[in-house]
């Protein structure tokens, strides 16, 4: 299993948009689980757009990216620099 913390960044939190992006490359790594874990100590899979928007993530929150699968440190990495960004949605 990879661990991996990250801060979201975007001013606007994760809304539709960058949950649309973060799941396109979530599903390039099927054979991966994926989940992100707040400081409450909840643990979600993220599978779909509810389950990660039901997270509520607004900028500033901490968490810990955790991945398990063949390809789990590529994917952290990948979905960390997603979940990271500061988007610039018009």
């Amino acid at each position: 299993m990879h661990r991996q913390p990250i801060t979201i960044r975007n001013p606007r939190g994760i809304h539709l948009r960058p949950t649309t992006l973060v799941l396109e490359m979530r599903n390039r790594f099927a054979g991966t689980s994926v989940w992100l874990s707040g400081k409450s100590g909840s643990r979600v899979a993220i599978d779909s757009p509810l389950d990660l928007m039901g997270m509520g993530l607004t900028v500033g929150t901490s968490l810990i990216l955790e991945t398990e699968g063949p390809d789990e440190v590529l994917c952290a990495t990948k979905l960390a620099e997603l979940l990271q960004r500061t988007y610039d949605f018009q």
